[in-house]
C-alpha cells in the first residue's frame, strides 16, 4: 500500500508556487535548534528551484519538473 500524498490532486495557482512571492520569515527570536531545521528546509526548497515548473503526481515518489 502506497503512502497518500496530500498534493496529488490539489491545484495551486502558479503565483503561489513562486518563491520569490513568499514572505520573508524572520528567525531572529527562534532557539537555534528551530532556526537550524527552518534553513535546513528553506535550503531544500531553494534548491529545488523554481516551483511553477513543478507537477505533483503519485507514482514516482515526488514532483516532477
Amino acid at each position: 500500500m502506497g503512502r497518500k500524498r496530500i498534493l496529488e490532486n490539489v491545484e495551486i495557482e502558479p503565483k503561489y508556487l513562486d518563491i520569490n512571492n513568499w514572505p520573508v520569515v524572520l528567525t531572529d527570536d527562534w532557539s537555534e535548534e528551530r532556526k537550524e531545521v527552518f534553513l535546513k528546509r528553506k535550503a531544500a526548497v531553494e534548491m529545488r528551484g523554481n516551483l511553477d515548473t513543478v507537477t505533483f503526481s503519485s507514482g514516482d515518489g515526488g514532483g516532477s519538473v
